[in-house]
């Protein structure tokens, strides 16, 4: 009797541990971000598996976009590297959380006008 009650408990116990550690990691990964604490969150984040994941994906959505520019499909890759270098990092993200104004205030692609400076005439 004793044996089949602890059995039930192990059989009722590890399901429910098991089916709410994903909500617990989430809870904890969510805490760290709320707290801007970048050693957390880099204990929650195999980073450099983000940046290879993204820098493939980026790359790719870049290089169908930009097939038929022969300068930009060559600059464009690099361009990515950098910039998902320099912020997918932990303090990257925590510098992004720390200015959250700077998030809410980004523009779609179709959205940028760009000013072009005065023209130079070469004239003797």
């Amino acid at each position: 009797m004793r044996l089949i009650r602890w059995l039930v408990t192990f059989c009722i116990v590890v399901p429910l541990t098991y089916g709410a550690s994903p909500y617990f990691s989430f809870w904890r990964f969510t805490a760290a971000v709320q707290s801007r604490d970048a050693a957390a969150i880099s204990a929650r984040v195999d980073f450099p598996a983000v940046r290879v994941s993204l820098k493939k994906q980026l790359v790719a959505r870049f290089a169908n976009k930009t097939s038929s520019h022969k300068r930009w499909s060559n600059l464009g890759p690099t361009l990515i590297d950098a910039i998902i270098d320099a912020y997918v990092t932990p303090e990257g993200i925590a510098a992004l959380l720390s200015n959250p104004e700077a998030l809410k205030n980004l523009k779609a692609p179709r959205e940028f006008h760009f000013e072009l400076g005065k023209t130079l005439t070469c004239r003797k």
